[in-house]
C-alpha cells in the first residue's frame, strides 16, 4: 500500500510508472523489481511531503522480518512567495465617525499561492500610540495556505483631548 502526505498525479507531486501502482509482480527467476516514481515539478512553496510503500500481503514469498516499508521525502525546492502591505484606499481615519471614517483594512499580499501558512508579523511605529490613540484587530496578519491575502483592522479610539493629527506606519517585521 502507498501512504503518505504527498499527492500522485500528474499535475500533483508525483507520478508512478505504472499509474497508481499498488501490486509489485515479480518474473520467475528476478529477485527485484522497480517502479520508477517521478516528481512533479511545481511551483508551490511549501513543506517537505512523503511517499510511503508498505509491503503487506504477498503471494508464493514470505517478507522478511516483517512489515517493510519504505520512504521517499520530496524535497521542496521552490522559493517563497514575496509579500506587500496595501491600504483599503483610506489615507486617513478620524477618532469619531462625524469627522470621517473611523478604521481601514490593511491588507497582506503574496506574489503568489503558498503551500503552508504565511504569518506575516506587522510593526507599528509614529506617534500615535497603540490601544491609547488607535487599536490593531491583531498584531500580524495570517495568510492561509492556498490563500493569497489576509487583512486586520486599523481603528481609531475616540477621545477628549485637543491634540494635533497623529501618524501610525505599519511595516512587516522579522
Amino acid at each position: 500500500t502507498k501512504s503518505g502526505d504527498a499527492t500522485e498525479g500528474p499535475t500533483d507531486d508525483y507520478t508512478l510508472n505504472p499509474v497508481n501502482a499498488v501490486q509489485f509482480f515479480f518474473p520467475e527467476g528476478t529477485q527485484s523489481v522497480s517502479i520508477p516514481v517521478t516528481t512533479v515539478n511545481d511551483t508551490l512553496f511549501e513543506e517537505n511531503e512523503i511517499i510511503r510503500f508498505t509491503m503487506g500481503t504477498t503471494i508464493h514469498a514470505d517478507i522478511l522480518n516483517g512489515t517493510q516499508v519504505r520512504e521517499i521525502t520530496i524535497r521542496t525546492d521552490d522559493p517563497p512567495p514575496t509579500v506587500t502591505l496595501f491600504q483599503d484606499g483610506v489615507a486617513s481615519i478620524a477618532e469619531e465617525a462625524t469627522h470621517g471614517t473611523t478604521s481601514m483594512l490593511v491588507t497582506a499580499r503574496l506574489s503568489e499561492v503558498s503551500g503552508k501558512d504565511v504569518v506575516v508579523s506587522l510593526a507599528a511605529t509614529g506617534n500615535a500610540k497603540i490601544n491609547i490613540d488607535y487599536s490593531l484587530s491583531s498584531p500580524a496578519i495570517t495568510i492561509l495556505k492556498g490563500e493569497t491575502s489576509g487583512t486586520i483592522i486599523v481603528t481609531a479610539l475616540p477621545d477628549t483631548l485637543n491634540e494635533h493629527d497623529e501618524t501610525i506606519t505599519l511595516t512587516i517585521s522579522g
